[in-house]
C-alpha cells in the first residue's frame, strides 16, 4: 500500500512540474541563472511569480516579461 502510495505521489509531482513548465513562457536556459546546466528550485520559483508589460525597444513595441519579486526584467520578445 505504501508504495502504491509513493508512486501516485511521484506521477501526480511529475505531472504538476510538466504542466508548470508547459505555462511558463521561458526556457531552461532562460531560467537557468547561473549557467551551471541545474535549474535549481530557487532558480525555477523566481520565474514562477512572473508578470508581463509592454516596453519599447527602438522604436518597436516588444513584450517584457519581469520578475514579481523585484521588478528586473526576465526576458524582453520582440515580434520582428
Amino acid at each position: 500500500m505504501k508504495i502504491g502510495l509513493g508512486i501516485v505521489s511521484v506521477v501526480l509531482l511529475v505531472t504538476v512540474i510538466a504542466i508548470w513548465f508547459a505555462r511558463v513562457p521561458f526556457t531552461y536556459d532562460d531560467m537557468d541563472l547561473n549557467q551551471d546546466g541545474w535549474l535549481g528550485l530557487s532558480e525555477a520559483m523566481y520565474f514562477f511569480d512572473h508578470g508581463v508589460r509592454k516596453v519599447t525597444v527602438e522604436g518597436e513595441v516588444c513584450t517584457e516579461y519581469y520578475a514579481l519579486k523585484d521588478g528586473l526584467p526576465l526576458k524582453v520578445v520582440c515580434e520582428n
